[in-house]
């Protein structure tokens, strides 16, 4: 962080993808686990043909018999197989969606960004409508009355809680989630990548509660215009986090020829959180409002 109040990281990335030998290298195990599954199928084959050889009057042959049945396991066996192979998630995405797990199973390149984009959108869009209807007075807030005192306490206070809220998810953007990102080659990462996903979303809640907090706070007649200033200071975040979201957006789409055929530099990019426009305003507006309020 520089004296300026400008965060600077630099990370190394490290594109990786599941190719079909390293997808076949996965596979293989599987098959093992598909023995007894095997064994049943041509022991019931043997049944199944012992009853037809009696109703027709035949002797079976070990021959005639011993390729069908074999074959026949050996598909069943490999089809279950393939099944599991298929259905596989690592313990740490077994309560992700659907699309969360089907990115992780492909492993193109650039997964592990496409990984933390789907996880962390599907964990804020729900903040996202909360904060439009805020915004749009749909959504119902609960009105709660402070007295004068107490009052200009919690809204002298609201400056110094935005700017640590905007401190902490400026580090998990900037430093943090992309250093995490930076070493995320397979699943043994996923733990550390899901709790820093799971932060950066906890933190959105936190600012979904400050813009709630700032519409349900009732403000002393004298203080309406100046309370009124402090509505929307939660968007600074929301834009800076729909930066990162286009950030990983374009890093997932990246492709195996784009980096071979790459000569240029390193890929810049640059995430803004403005503070509010109307900050200096409201300090001069709020001590005018608690001198009044005083005299």
């Amino acid at each position: 962080m520089s004296d300026n109040g400008k965060l600077h990281g630099q990370h190394t990335v490290s594109f990786s993808q599941t190719t079909w030998r390293e997808r076949l290298r996965k596979f293989v195990p599987y098959l093992p686990r598909e023995i007894p599954l095997f064994a049943t199928v041509v022991v019931s084959f043997w049944g199944v043909a012992e009853v037809l050889s009696e109703l027709g009057g035949e002797t079976l042959r070990l021959k005639h018999f011993a390729a069908p049945a074999l074959v026949t396991a050996f598909v069943v066996a490999t089809y279950k197989a393939i099944q599991k192979f298929r259905a596989y998630v690592p313990a740490s995405l077994a309560s992700e969606s659907k699309l969360t797990q089907a990115i992780f199973r492909k492993g193109r390149c650039g997964w592990q960004f496409a990984l933390a984009l789907q996880m962390l959108k599907e964990r804020t869009e729900s903040f996202d409508r909360t904060l439009g209807r805020v915004e749009s007075g749909a959504h119902f807030v609960h009105p709660r009355h402070l007295g004068n005192a107490e009052y200009i306490d919690w809204l002298k206070e609201r400056p110094e809680l935005l700017i640590r809220l905007i401190r902490s998810v400026t580090i998990q953007c900037v430093s943090e989630t992309p250093s995490i990102l930076a070493t995320t080659r397979d699943e043994t990462s996923l733990p550390e990548l899901k709790d820093s996903i799971t932060q950066l979303a906890s933190l959105y809640n936190e600012t979904v509660d400050f813009e709630l907090q700032s519409r349900s706070t009732y403000p002393p007649e004298r203080f309406g215009q100046v309370h009124e200033m402090i509505y929307g200071w939660s968007s600074p975040i929301r834009l800076g986090i729909q930066e990162f979201l286009g950030v990983l957006k374009l890093m997932s789409e990246i492709s195996t020829k784009e980096l071979e055929q790459w000569t240029g530099p390193a890929p810049s990019f640059k995430i803004r959180f403005e503070p509010p426009p109307n900050i200096d305003e409201f300090v001069r507006q709020l001590a005018l409002a608690s001198q009044s309020s005083t005299d």
